[in-house]
């Protein structure tokens, strides 16, 4: 169950595109790259980077399908990299809305307890363009439950990059739990246990929504 409207899916895309690099962009700045440095530590920021990129090969492919005007549509076809975008920006999403924002964090110092500008982007606007295409334009069924198992890529890759990171050059980890000197190995084991599972349990239940909608659209 997807719509084939390629014109259609080719005008969201764009529109989805743009809101994302504006995201981006809105946590950057132009001439202090100690401050970019620090906002690309985020996994925010990294799971939107990675949607950007998403979504140019989506572009891509729905100008072809435009282009070839063909009965069989040129369908971009990853499910590595759509799951891994699927599943980080969604668990981006749940984190935020559900445990960050409680606890008053924030990527930008003087903004704490609300949800900016600036978050509205990163936080929801992305994971609700990115999920949204999923549903509207993907063709279910590709994802098998072995997939979910390799999106794990993406955190275990940003654990270990960040937490080395963080012991050579000393700065400021992203997150509160990363900081192994403030909070104790024995809670840092505990937070990272807790985290990797609950993405684990995001990337699952996505390959079964993508086994129901199939389902669904067959019926």
């Amino acid at each position: 169950m997807f719509i084939r409207n390629s014109f259609f899916a080719f005008l969201y895309r764009i529109f989805s595109l743009l809101f994302i690099i504006s995201g981006i962009l809105r946590h950057l700045s132009f001439s202090d790259i100690s401050h970019n440095r620090h906002m690309f530590s985020f996994f925010t920021i990294q799971s939107n980077l990675l949607c950007m990129i998403l979504f140019i090969f989506l572009c891509f492919d729905s100008y072809r399908e435009m282009s070839l005007k063909s009965i069989y549509p040129y369908r971009f076809n990853n499910v590595l990299l759509r799951g891994i975008c699927l599943s980080s920006i969604t668990v981006t999403f749940l984190i935020f809305q559900f445990v960050l924002k409680r606890s008053y964090f924030s990527m930008c110092s003087g903004v704490n307890g609300t949800v900016s500008t600036n978050d509205l982007f990163v936080h929801y606007l992305t994971p609700l363009f990115t999920v949204s295409d999923w549903i509207l334009f993907e063709p279910k069924g590709q994802i098998s439950f072995r997939h979910p198992l390799y999106w794990l890529i993406l955190p275990v890759c940003y654990f270990t990059a960040t937490m080395i990171r963080g012991y050579i050059i000393a700065g400021p980890y992203p997150y509160f739990f990363m900081d192994i000197s403030s909070v104790g190995a024995g809670r840092f084991i505990f937070y990272s246990a807790i985290l990797i599972s609950f993405y684990t349990i995001i990337a699952y239940i996505i390959a079964l929504a993508d086994k129901i909608l199939l389902h669904i659209s067959i019926r």
